[in-house]
């Protein structure tokens, strides 16, 4: 990368720094644009060439998620594709890495529109796990939907953290 990327990069990760911490102060609905701007010494206008929206600051790196699940399903059988996903987030959980991917659910709890943004997300992520899933391994779209909604389904209990990873896996 060039020095210039480098910088962009890094007042990048310094607005997704800033903005979680007001948001956790303050919570997503109370901080507005123009506050995050400020806490990063930018102009509102300037915050938007790094960003498209606040809601992409709690989101920013909802797609690393998926694309490491399907990374993970690419590399075993068709017919290990559930015991293997269950280990993944067994040994996710058990080595504290969830927190990589969540750590937001008290920030989007109490957002009515991050509420919604979180399950458009799952959405998208059952979608690409069915595609995934039908073409890469031929099952059949039913058997694709379904085991694609298994996996979401998973997901979204962890990370409403009401439930052991355990006895989520062991329920579904």
């Amino acid at each position: 990368m060039s020095k210039r990327e480098d910088k962009k990069t890094a007042k990048r990760l310094e607005i997704l720094t800033k903005s979680m911490h007001l948001f956790e102060e303050k919570g997503f609905d109370n901080v507005t644009v123009q506050e995050i701007a400020n806490e990063c010494g930018i102009a509102k206008k300037t915050l938007f060439q790094y960003i498209s929206s606040k809601e992409e600051l709690v989101f920013d790196n909802e797609g690393e998620l998926l694309e490491l699940i399907i990374k993970v399903l690419k590399e075993i059988p068709a017919d290990k594709i559930w015991e293997t996903y269950k280990n993944w987030l067994l040994n996710t959980s058990a080595n504290n890495e969830k927190e990589v991917f969540f750590n937001l659910p008290a920030i989007i709890e109490e957002s009515d529109i991050l509420r919604r943004r979180l399950l458009e997300m799952w959405h998208t992520y059952e979608q690409e796990l069915t595609k995934f899933l039908n073409e890469e391994n031929t099952f059949s779209l039913l058997s694709s939907e379904i085991l694609a909604a298994r996996m979401v389904l998973a997901l979204r209990l962890l990370f409403a953290e009401k439930y052991e990873v355990n006895e989520i896996l062991n329920q579904i």
